[in-house]
């Protein structure tokens, strides 16, 4: 997928926008998680039908954070090794509501073997610990930088 810029007039800022944002999901294998009090953390993700699904432990503060207050806030952000200035980087925050899925339902059991075929066999392990839950995070806004004075709203839907 090309990285356009932007700045480039010949076609719709959306189509530009979403191939910034498709890019970004493609290219990060995990998200940060900003969430409650301000817990960080971050999580693997796939991206299914407009919502982030993550499989996390609810031994950690951020799966707390998320289910208690119903959302929190996240960020996808390009590898700095390949970034030209690291003051710079392309990366997509958005704010989200988190909503629990049944990992015994067949949604849930469809989302855990498409985590499980982009994050590999360490799923398996965890689909046993009583721990852990599957978590829809679905976009309610954000913004897109892609560089020095190029910050945009994302629309969602």
């Amino acid at each position: 997928m090309s990285e356009r810029e932007p700045s480039d007039l010949r076609q719709p800022f959306t189509e530009v926008q979403a191939d910034f944002i498709n890019t970004l999901r493609e290219q990060c294998q995990s998200l940060i998680l900003v969430c409650g009090e301000g817990t960080l953390s971050y999580a693997p993700f796939i991206f299914v039908a407009g919502s982030y699904i993550i499989f996390v432990s609810e031994l950690a503060a951020h799966t707390r954070g998320l289910l208690d207050h119903g959302g929190g806030q996240i960020m996808l952000i390009k590898d700095e090794s390949t970034t030209g200035n690291i003051y710079a980087r392309r990366r997509l925050i958005q704010r989200v509501r988190a909503q629990e899925v049944e990992c015994d339902s067949e949604q849930g059991a469809m989302l855990l073997d498409a985590l499980q075929a982009r994050h590999g066999k360490t799923l398996t392990l965890l689909r046993s610990l009583p721990d852990f839950h599957l978590i829809r995070l679905t976009p309610t806004d954000g913004q897109l930088v892609t560089g020095f004075g190029k910050a945009f709203s994302v629309p969602i839907g």
